[in-house]
């Protein structure tokens, strides 16, 4: 116990809990809730990891640059969820610290906390638009691309740090506020703890 590479022939897994913000204009934040089976570990220190995960995001409720007008001057927070799976390595080294390298990919949902009809500004046609946001949902593919450093506090608690890039399908129809106001693929950052099984 204390080390990093601690390995249990029933307890191969561990969860990380993570809050998640990206920066910009248009920032977003949330968080993700991971679980890691470790698929195999060599006596070189490398881990194989099968990563599962659900993640939550809330975008800034108006990028700059983006105006909205309407009688109900609707101002809607897009938010969205995903389902991911994917593949890390863990790298071991010093004992107590691991570098996990890892790609995912998805199934993301985008919804908003207004429902009703607004309008929008048109840059590209300049003419303002009309919005229906009653009962409507949208959804694309998403991939991540990233690293984490899992650090030992005290066995089993690790602290987890990292940062991925996302790259998402254009979402399908229903949301103009997505495809048009709102930048999707972007640079994450993560904190949190890890818990080992």
């Amino acid at each position: 116990k204390g080390d990093i590479a601690v390995q249990r022939d029933r307890h191969k897994s561990s969860v990380s809990i993570m809050g998640q913000y990206s920066a910009g204009n248009d920032a977003r934040y949330g968080g993700r809730l991971q679980h890691e089976y470790l698929l195999n570990f060599s006596k070189k220190g490398i881990a194989q990891y099968l990563l599962t995960g659900i993640e939550y995001n809330k975008y800034k409720k108006e990028p700059e640059g983006v105006w909205w007008e309407g009688t109900q001057n609707i101002q809607p927070t897009l938010h969205s969820t995903s389902a991911l799976l994917g593949y890390g390595i863990g790298l071991n080294f010093l004992g107590r610290i691991e570098l996990m390298p890892y790609m995912m990919i998805g199934y993301q949902a985008f919804f908003t906390s207004s429902l009703g009809d607004g309008e929008v500004w048109n840059d590209k046609n300049e003419y303002w638009e009309g919005i229906d946001l009653q009962n409507k949902l949208s959804s694309s593919f998403v991939g991540y691309a990233g690293a984490r450093f899992n650090i030992n506090i005290w066995y089993p608690v690790q602290l987890t740090i990292g940062a991925d890039y996302n790259f998402s399908t254009t979402p399908s129809a229903g949301y103009e506020i997505i495809t048009r106001q709102h930048k999707l693929n972007r640079l994450n950052f993560y904190a949190g703890l890890r818990f080992h099984f």
